[in-house]
């Protein structure tokens, strides 16, 4: 899924080296979504259990990559690899794939409960930002932020009043 590259990696303020806790490394997704300030977050994971790569490699230790996205979107699982270049060669890093990821969620998750509207709305909300210029999405990320529950439609007519 990988399109483009990511900003710089860094050191995240949250990780504590003398505990080794917390995600150890941070970059900024490429395109639209990094102006969104989304990023992703490696770290490495021991937790006693044998892990396979998806490139067939077994290790002890693995890295796992997760994605920050803003407040108003669901969590998504981690994904993981032998590398820290494996973890994130699977992931979803512009809003059309964190989109698709949504939706795949939303439809495994149909017929269960609350969960597969919210990776719906999710979806509909990362597929709609794909489409807008930089100012309508920080607009609509900051409202989404305070009211999750507003849908696209709503948010469209919304932006486009704030805009004229």
């Amino acid at each position: 899924m990988k399109s483009a590259k990511l900003g710089r990696w860094r050191r995240p303020d949250s990780y504590d080296v003398r505990l080794l806790e917390g995600p150890e490394w941070e970059a900024v997704l490429p395109g639209a979504a990094g102006e969104d300030h989304c990023i992703v977050r490696v770290g490495r994971e021991c937790d006693g259990f044998r892990y396979a790569c998806w490139c067939g490699r077994e290790l002890d230790e693995v890295w796992n990559a997760e994605i920050a996205l803003p407040g108003s979107f669901p969590e998504l699982e981690p994904w993981y690899g032998c590398t820290r270049a494996h973890a994130i060669a699977q992931m979803p890093l512009d809003y059309p794939a964190i989109a698709a990821v949504f939706d795949a969620l939303a439809g495994k998750w149909r017929g269960w409960g609350d969960e597969a509207g919210s990776f719906e709305q999710a979806a509909a909300k990362a597929s709609w930002l794909s489409s807008q210029p930089s100012h309508m999405r920080r607009i609509a990320l900051d409202i989404w932020r305070h009211a999750p529950g507003l849908g696209v439609d709503a948010m469209a007519e919304v932006t486009a009043a704030a805009t004229t």
